[in-house]
């Protein structure tokens, strides 16, 4: 496993029942922390990192929807998240 500062990764609150990508970090509920990079968040929803935070299954539309959503957050090309990008 690689360490990451924290203001690099991307978090996902879940909360609700449900999980929703977090930048600002000040969402309510359990969060899940991920580099920004396409390749770890399939890791983690390989190893059902998210289940594990959240204890209920993800279903595969909803990680589908979350992984569009994170893939608008990430930059390739930087790898920064877009609201870095736009500040």
């Amino acid at each position: 496993m690689t360490s990451f500062p924290k203001n690099s990764l991307v978090r996902f609150a879940c909360s609700g029942g449900g999980f929703a990508p977090d930048p600002t970090g000040k969402m309510n509920g359990r969060g899940v922390y991920l580099c920004r990079s396409l390749d770890c968040f399939d890791m983690a929803i390989k190893k059902k990192r998210l289940r594990s935070a959240s204890g209920t299954p993800l279903a595969k539309d909803e990680a589908a929807m979350l992984r569009e959503g994170y893939e608008r957050m990430i930059v390739p090309e930087t790898g920064q998240s877009v609201l870095e990008v736009n500040e």
